[in-house]
């Protein structure tokens, strides 16, 4: 169901509060945003999807499922818990802050494959970490970072490419 005015009372206040901001910071967003229901639950939660406007990009998504906000694309994900607020803000704010970041290519996440399996997956916030943990790479591994845009997307390391990208 496409969020609308009409429907943020289904919401929690958590998701409901989350809504209106991603509307205010996002007001071009239309059918991008709707609710979803668990199977078994009954309360809504808030789902937004930006599509890469490229093939070598990530899409990105939101989701207020469980609580908190959780931004995703494939293979790395970050929970608004886990982030630090700005001066005034909360974890909603950190989290579309976050999501600003992401979709102007200024935060990329980097996952780390061994073996071809999925390792451990970071957000790069510059060109300096992304540096370091190329440095760190081990014979076995390869790395996958996306932009949003996939203006400065990459891949590096002598490990073997992952079967599923």
């Amino acid at each position: 169901m496409t969020l609308t005015a009409d429907n943020l009372e289904q919401l929690d206040p958590f998701s409901r509060t989350t809504a209106e901001r991603l509307a205010q910071r996002f007001p071009d967003l239309g059918e991008g945003a709707w609710l979803e229901t668990e199977e078994g639950d009954d309360q809504p939660f808030v789902v937004a999807q930006w599509p890469a406007p490229d093939d070598r990009g990530c899409d990105l998504e939101l989701s207020t499922y469980g609580g908190e906000v959780t931004l995703s694309t494939r293979f790395w994900h970050e929970h608004s818990s886990l982030l630090e607020p700005t001066e005034g803000g909360d974890e909603i704010d950190a989290a579309l802050d976050l999501l600003e970041q992401l979709m102007r290519g200024k935060v990329r996440p980097a996952i780390v494959f061994r073996e071809g399996e999925w390792f451990r997956s970071r957000s790069v916030h510059s060109d300096k970490e992304l540096f370091l943990l190329r440095s760190e790479l081990g014979p076995s591994d390869w790395l996958w970072v996306r932009s949003h845009d996939g203006s400065s997307s990459m891949e590096s390391g002598a490990g073997p490419r992952p079967d599923d990208l």
